[in-house]
């Protein structure tokens, strides 16, 4: 009797454990299987926003300066104003980078602008750095060559020779860099040559700057 009772008791056993590991299972696999139906719900609600996106057509972000009509006479009127102003320097700075921007987005052609900038291309001019890149801003591909020569050659009168620290020599040559970069034939055979004897100058950073940063290295 009292082997038939540990018989039952141990078949009760395994039958219980039986039971626990097949419940086990099936709540992994009731579990995955929820995930998994998750899953391609949000994969289908992406997709449907993907859709609806696409049928919208493609999101067109416009600043200020591409949406001003007639810019050209915008950009004239603006330039009048800055040249008789009275304004502060840093209110000028600002009508500036406008003219320059509307220069360089449009592609205009006011040709004045040039040589009043580089009024300020002086080392001791206060924020000359900030001048400059609007300068670099405002030149594109369809602006004469002979127009921006005069430019290029007063930046290297003032910020690339002997006289100057390696860091204004350095924003001499960038700015170089960048204007012919947007109008390759401003820059003239002379200049060029005159240009490439820094490969040798006697600071390093002027030097690893000018091969690094420039094609003048390959004259």
């Amino acid at each position: 009797a009292d082997e038939e009772g540990g018989e039952k008791l141990g078949q009760s056993i395994r039958m219980a454990m039986k039971m626990i590991r097949e419940n086990a299972c099936g709540a992994n696999v009731s579990s995955k299987k929820k995930k998994r139906e998750r899953a391609i719900e949000r994969a289908k609600e992406k997709l449907k926003k993907a859709e609806k996106k696409q049928e919208l057509g493609p999101k067109i972000e416009q600043g200020p300066i591409s949406m001003i009509y007639d810019p050209q006479t915008f950009a004239e009127r603006l330039f009048s104003k800055l040249r008789t102003t009275k304004e502060a320097f840093s209110v000028r700075q600002l009508m500036m980078n406008v003219i320059s921007r509307l220069v360089n987005e449009h592609c205009l052609f006011l040709l004045n602008l040039y040589p009043f900038l580089q009024r300020y291309l002086q080392a001791h001019v206060k924020n000359v750095t900030t001048i400059m890149s609007f300068l670099v801003q405002s030149c594109h591909s369809k602006i004469p060559p002979d127009v921006l020569e005069p430019i290029v050659k007063a930046i290297a009168d003032q910020f690339v020779n002997d006289r100057s620290r390696p860091e204004a020599m350095a924003v001499g040559i960038n700015s170089i860099r960048a204007i012919c970069a947007r109008q390759p034939l401003c820059m003239n055979a002379t200049l060029l040559h005159d240009l490439s004897q820094y490969k040798d100058h006697r600071d390093k950073s002027v030097r690893a700057y000018l091969v690094s940063q420039t094609p003048i290295s390959n004259v």
